[in-house]
């Protein structure tokens, strides 16, 4: 049987809720954690949230294409998969955020990478659970198995 999988709006949908929940929450907790103001970190935030969702499109696309390769339906990932996913997704988000947290806060690289792996802390397990609410909320429909 083919296991279908997210379609383009479906993940623009994904990734655009993603994103802006996790702006508001990395905004507050940013200025709260710094001298800076919410609207400085919040146009941080912003500015990591436009690298995160092109970055997040691929991947996922990606992953899903994986899972369906091997007749695993992608919104039935396993705990163990979503805490892959999760991972994965954050371990390459770090890669292609920390330039622009070095820049816009005019950090050195030890300090930037200290906050990215904070942020990636929460971002995990932030991912794991938005990711179940999206995928009970907004499952992809699968054909019947016959039997």
């Amino acid at each position: 049987a083919v296991v279908r999988i997210r379609g383009g709006l479906d993940r623009l949908r994904y990734a655009l809720l993603f994103e802006f929940f996790l702006v508001i929450l990395i905004g507050i907790a940013l200025a709260a954690l710094s001298n800076r103001s919410l609207f400085d970190t919040g146009m941080l935030a912003a500015i990591l949230s436009v690298i995160a969702v092109v970055v997040a499109l691929l991947y996922n696309y990606a992953l899903d294409r994986i899972d369906a390769d091997f007749g695993r339906v992608p919104t039935e990932r396993s705990t163990l998969g979503r805490i892959g996913h999760a991972v994965g997704l954050e371990i390459s988000l770090a890669f292609t955020s920390l330039p622009a947290i070095m820049w816009w806060m005019g950090w050195g690289f030890w300090r930037a990478l200290l906050f990215d792996l904070s942020a990636v802390a929460f971002i995990v397990i932030y991912t794991y659970v938005f990711t179940l609410v999206y995928d009970k909320l907004f499952p992809v429909p699968q054909d019947p198995q016959p039997g």
